[in-house]
């Protein structure tokens, strides 16, 4: 059975530190060895995120702190943070998360300028966006992890970002979580939204979220900074406030989206060498409220949940052209209703005209066997009098029908309980 990335850093910490792991010492017949071998059998000795571990000291009453970064892709680093008393200190807290943490030393310099940012471009967190898709593992989790690391424990993740772009990408920048300083970034302007069916197979995120944490980050020996997109071939990188202090911002947040170097400096990044807890998440922001209410459904209430659509693309306004590989559509509201007997009425209602997308209301089982499926698009409606809206009657409604979903050219865009409407 493959380990767990933890596991292999703890191989890699107890092989620098010991010349074997702790399942090799368990091999030896070696009585000298045993009463460590005890101690460090029995230590919790690494966080959830599988970054931080604690080691006793050899000979005396006193613990090490390590930190191990790296996917496992491309190697690890083992940092020796210092000698704890854990009598005295919570490194662990009771469900596994590290509360250790290290500010850069030039703390006090990099406040002054995200103080001036704030003041001057309203600067209030970085920006992570995923899919929803992605939700449902980051939430379990409980960190965003790097693409290396999601890739090489075997993560499943909706991909937005081109392979040709990817490509020459720094290994070292595939190791880190990614941040921007502001939201609707020409890379988002590109790859957000349902496309249309010609363009659906080309990477994007069809349902886009952002993810807010706090400026705290910027403080944390762990990140770094770049002055542009960290996929350049001319990105300079540094984790100092001289450097933080001279990225060309007025650039990052008033950049032009038609001039190539505003938009690369638009795309500035911090870059985290660690998992990132989700307790610096401030907020989830949703484009509309139906993907405000889908993750409640999904994932209870947070009050962390925000739909604001002003955070995403301009071309989200129906009267915004595009070229036609950038156009997108989404539902933005949604209506199912018990008006008859054994009838369901369902309206959707969309973003921007319908009729060039495929869409599927599909009727499940507790099982999530399909019962029942209506298909809307071009070859089928013939009547466009009603544009942005499709309304339709569902017959046959019983108990056994339990979920609803709707598809925008193969995307699942709503899930929806039938259970209250019976």
């Amino acid at each position: 059975m493959k380990k767990s990335l933890a596991e292999e850093k703890r191989d890699f910490l107890f092989k620098t530190i010991y010349g074997e792991t702790l399942e090799e010492m368990f091999i030896e017949d070696d009585e000298d060895k045993m009463f460590e071998i005890a101690e460090l059998a029995g230590l919790s000795n690494y966080d959830n995120s599988g970054t931080f571990f604690i080691l006793p000291v050899k000979g005396l009453d006193a613990y090490n702190l390590y930190r191990i970064t790296g996917s496992g892709k491309l190697g690890f680093d083992i940092e020796e943070l210092g000698c704890i008393d854990l009598k005295d200190t919570i490194i662990f807290d009771k469900v596994g998360n590290c509360k250790w943490k290290k500010y850069k030393k030039d703390y006090n310099l990099l406040k002054d300028t995200v103080d001036v940012l704030k003041a001057r471009y309203n600067f209030n967190g970085l920006y992570h966006f995923t899919d929803f898709s992605n939700l449902k593992n980051i939430f379990e989790d409980g960190y965003l992890r790097s693409r290396n690391e999601c890739e090489y424990s075997g993560i499943s993740f909706i991909d937005g970002a081109a392979s040709s772009v990817m490509s020459h990408t720094a290994g070292y920048v595939k190791d880190c979580v990614r941040f921007y300083y502001r939201p609707k970034t020409p890379t988002l302007y590109v790859n957000e939204g349902i496309k249309l069916q010609c363009y659906i197979n080309n990477p994007h995120i069809p349902i886009p979220v952002y993810l807010v944490f706090d400026e705290e980050l910027i403080y944390l020996d762990t990140t770094w900074f770049t002055d542009r997109n960290a996929g350049c071939t001319d990105v300079n990188i540094d984790n100092d406030a001289h450097f933080f202090n001279n990225i060309k911002w007025d650039k990052v947040f008033n950049g032009e989206y038609y001039i190539k170097e505003d938009k690369n400096i638009m795309q500035a990044e911090l870059l985290s060498r660690v998992p990132v807890s989700l307790d610096y998440l401030k907020k989830i922001v949703f484009r509309c409220e139906i993907d405000k209410e889908r993750a409640t459904n999904l994932f209870g209430y947070d009050d962390r949940y925000y739909a604001n659509i002003d955070f995403f693309s301009e071309k989200n306004n129906r009267h915004t052209p595009c070229r036609p590989e950038h156009e997108n559509n989404f539902i933005s509201y949604y209506k199912i209703a018990y008006e008859k007997p054994n009838s369901l009425k369902v309206k959707l209602y969309f973003q921007k005209e319908w009729i060039d997308y495929e869409t599927d209301i599909i009727i499940k089982d507790k099982k999530g066997e399909i019962i029942k499926t209506s298909k809307f698009n071009r070859g089928i409606c013939k009547n466009m009098d009603k544009p942005f809206l499709i309304e339709t009657e569902l017959n046959g409604f019983n108990e056994k029908w339990h979920k609803l979903e709707v598809y925008l050219n193969g995307i699942l865009s709503v899930e929806e309980s039938l259970k209250r409407y019976r």
